[in-house]
């Protein structure tokens, strides 16, 4: 039995892309229309003029029908392809490495480790690996000693309800007025913490001063200056 010939994809030229636009955004003819006059099938037809909608959603088509921009089909180089299970390990080592890793697009990273993927293929991998793009926390900072004291203390005192009775919290926290840097960072759901997906905050950078002092049963007074 004759085997079946397999169909080979051929592109459609620039002159004819231009065309099936024209008649579409000018002379308003359905797709079914071009099909039979220009013999490209529909579902081709479709794509071409969604494409170019698509690429240049700012021009005006109907002034520029025959842009071969906006109707060149995206090139083998820049289309999608599924990422290996190395290329994704890459991927979230080199965007999650460091502090400033962290801060950068991942599509950014992914170009300069020669990963050739759409920005949709890149963001799908990162979802799927549990990373997402979040604010950073901020949090004082503070030195290796005071958090070692700090952590001594409620470890003496863990059992010891009676000894938090008499202790006072008192905390501060600041408030920039005007414009405020927008970051993102990428972590995971559990990093939230995590010393890299947090910004520090130093009080001689602030402009107003909140302070105020809670206890078991009690809440003090707030102040601002």
């Amino acid at each position: 039995m004759p085997s079946k010939a397999l169909k080979t994809r051929t592109e459609v030229n620039a002159a004819t892309r231009g065309m099936i636009v024209s008649q579409h955004v000018i002379d308003g003819k359905g797709y079914n229309t071009i099909s039979q006059l220009s013999g490209v099938p529909k579902s081709t037809v479709r794509d071409i003029i969604k494409h170019a909608q698509k690429q240049h959603q700012d021009l005006d088509l109907s002034e520029h029908p025959w842009d071969t921009t906006a109707t060149a089909p995206a090139s083998r180089s820049e289309r999608p392809h599924m990422l290996s299970a190395r290329d994704k390990r890459r991927l979230v080592h080199n965007c999650t490495k460091n502090k400033v890793a962290r801060r950068r697009l991942w599509i950014e990273i992914a170009r300069e480790i020669h990963i050739s993927a759409s920005r949709e293929t890149i963001n799908k991998a990162m979802i799927e690996a549990g990373y997402k793009r979040y604010s950073p926390l901020y949090k004082p900072v503070l030195q290796r000693s005071t958090k070692i004291a700090r952590f001594k203390l409620a470890s003496d005192h863990l059992d010891d309800g009676s000894y938090w009775y008499r202790i006072l919290f008192t905390d501060e926290c600041s408030a920039v007025i005007g414009d405020w840097n927008k970051v993102k960072v990428t972590r995971l759901k559990s990093e939230r913490w995590n010393a890299d997906c947090t910004e520090p905050v130093y009080k001689k950078y602030s402009s107003i001063i909140f302070w105020g002092a809670i206890g078991y049963n009690f809440k003090g007074p707030c102040y601002i200056w």
